[in-house]
């Protein structure tokens, strides 16, 4: 469902119920050929193994901004707690091997579908989209992208409905260390289509029920600092054994290398009878209102480009690099201050910490954090900076120091009235 906004209007949508049946499969081992002493991957081989469940949806929008049209076309599939299951074992130099054997669940996957002309193109390869990962040793999507099968289709077919989109396929990689064969079973269905017609806008129908929401924006105009998490399995063989962690410790580098450029947004929402002031007081910017029972949610991106580096030891050390291009910003109000995190966001895996090598996922942790008051927001600019801190993940504990900061310039504060349903949609 796309909502549009001011200055963009929905011409027409079709949506479609999808079924997504079968499984990617995806056989490894590490291999020479391709630089596995280097990373001290030789010693590992193992399957991944990720199956969607259910149905999803496919939507093909058709909007106008700025007397210009144009389609877009996005898919969700997958189900809302989608298992990768890993299991992968280690061949040691004194003859005994040991496995780690694990799994995570994925909130489903969302593709943005790329269009051209009259034609989409589907496929289970996308760069903002992760399959693999679990805190056993493995590939990542990147290795493997380039083994997946990729359908080109016009939309007047897929508008029709009651048809298949065929993603099977077997295909050979060989990357990064590791090797291996790469085996999709993945089919989707395709159900009748629903088409609605419709013009964007900011004011809801007559009579309809109706939001106000107030966002303040800002531009990220620094970044700078690294954060180093230490890690360190738990002794307890009962724990760590599951996961081949025993002994496992060591650090993993997040380097957010050269900025260039990211944006930040907050909004308060509360129902139409609640004047703007407790909507912009609940946002730290005015003291002259009452912001109790106003919602305020945001988070932002900035764009670098350095890397995630894990230095792993066990027996032997694992080090390997993934590419680091965003940073997640996030921000959340507790009473009368603002909790800030900042941490890496998704890059070459399903979860920011992850590279080849085993380690912890970071899920929902924060890597590093912050707390400020809500009269920060009232600056025209303000620098933020993240201490470390520790949780636990599996088998793992990780702790974290940290030097990275964040600054940020208000750009503007917009007020829309939005109709409820369309919100809650």
């Amino acid at each position: 469902m796309i909502l549009a906004g001011r200055d963009t209007k929905l011409l027409s949508e079709t949506d479609l119920a999808l079924c997504a049946t079968g499984r990617l499969t995806v056989t490894f081992a590490g291999n020479p050929a391709t630089g596995c002493a280097a990373r001290g991957l030789c010693g590992y081989s193992g399957t991944e193994t990720w199956q969607p469940q259910g149905v999803g949806d496919l939507s093909i929008s058709t909007l106008e901004q700025r007397g210009r049209r144009h389609t877009t076309a996005t898919m969700f599939f997958g189900g809302f707690q989608t298992p990768v299951l890993s299991a992968v074992q280690r061949a040691q130099v004194t003859g005994t091997t040991t496995a780690c054997s694990d799994q995570s669940q994925l909130p489903g996957v969302f593709y943005s579908l790329p269009v051209s002309g009259d034609r989409v193109t589907v496929g289970l390869a996308h760069p903002q989209t992760h399959l693999l990962g679990t805190r056993c040793a493995g590939p990542l999507d990147a290795d493997i992208d380039g083994a997946l099968r990729v359908r080109t289709i016009g939309l007047q077919q897929i508008r029709r409905g009651r048809d298949t989109i065929d993603l099977s396929s077997s295909g050979r990689f060989a990357s990064h260390g590791l090797a291996g064969t790469v085996r999709s079973t993945i089919v989707l269905v395709l159900g009748r289509p629903h088409r609605a017609s419709r013009s964007g806008g900011s004011q809801p129908p007559p009579g309809a029920k109706a939001s106000r929401a107030v966002t303040v924006g800002f531009r990220v105009t620094r970044v700078g600092g690294s954060a180093i998490a230490a890690v360190r399995s738990s002794p307890v063989p009962a724990v760590c054994g599951p996961y081949d962690a025993c002994g496992l410790h060591g650090v993993i580098d997040v380097a957010p290398g050269t900025f260039s450029g990211g944006s930040a947004a907050l909004e308060a929402s509360a129902p139409l009878h609640r004047p703007k002031r407790d909507l912009l007081a609940a946002l730290g910017l005015t003291t002259h209102g009452d912001p109790s029972g106003i919602g305020v949610l945001g988070g932002g991106s900035a764009s670098v480009h350095g890397g995630v580096t894990a230095d792993l030891m066990q027996q032997g050390t694992c080090r390997d690099q993934v590419a680091l291009r965003a940073l997640e910003l996030q921000l959340r109000k507790r009473a009368d201050r603002f909790q800030v995190s900042l941490g890496p966001a998704l890059s070459q895996a399903a979860d920011p910490l992850r590279t080849r090598c085993p380690g912890p996922d970071l899920g929902s942790h924060a890597l590093t954090s912050a707390s400020i008051p809500l009269s920060t927001l009232r600056q025209p600019m303000f620098t933020i900076k993240l201490h470390g801190g520790s949780f636990s993940n599996g088998p793992y504990r990780v702790t974290t120091r940290s030097t990275l900061s964040i600054t940020l310039r208000r750009t503007k504060v917009t007020t829309q009235i939005l109709p409820l349903a369309a919100r809650r949609r």
